[in-house]
């Protein structure tokens, strides 16, 4: 196989800048097109995957918040501070939230899509269920 100009006396599929004595570094341009990391969605179901993650996000986020709210010593007799209620009173509406999609998806959407939103949505009830008694004592 030929190969003209500047590559010619390289075996490889790309060039290298420095002499031979140098460490050789890859020249990018030769290697071929590389196609960049798509950032904002194009389909409908990449639109449905970034509506419904920062919900599930905040299944784990506020989770962890409340147990950290939750090691910090409180005044005796205290049901807890009103950082722990509203992270587990948000939780509510952020698991109805995604029990919904679970439903949506399951009927009119991508299927995949439906079991993680519904194990996020019933995790967060759970959470919420099985907390919230802490708190009223």
């Amino acid at each position: 196989m030929e190969v003209a100009g500047a590559n010619r006396r390289w075996r490889l599929p790309f060039r290298c800048r420095g002499s031979r004595r140098e460490s050789a570094v890859a020249q990018l341009s030769t290697l071929g097109h590389i196609d960049a990391m798509q950032i904002i969605p194009h389909g409908r179901q990449d639109w449905l995957r970034v509506v419904v993650f920062p919900f599930k996000a905040y299944v784990v986020i506020s989770t962890l918040m409340f147990f950290v709210s939750a090691t910090f010593p409180h005044p005796p007799h205290s049901c807890g501070t009103w950082a722990e209620a509203f992270y587990l009173g948000s939780l509510i509406p952020c698991g109805l939230i995604l029990l919904l999609a679970a439903l949506l998806f399951g009927f009119f959407g991508p299927k995949g899509h439906a079991l993680p939103c519904a194990f996020f949505g019933l995790a967060a009830c759970l959470i919420c269920a099985f907390i919230s008694p802490i708190l009223s004592h």
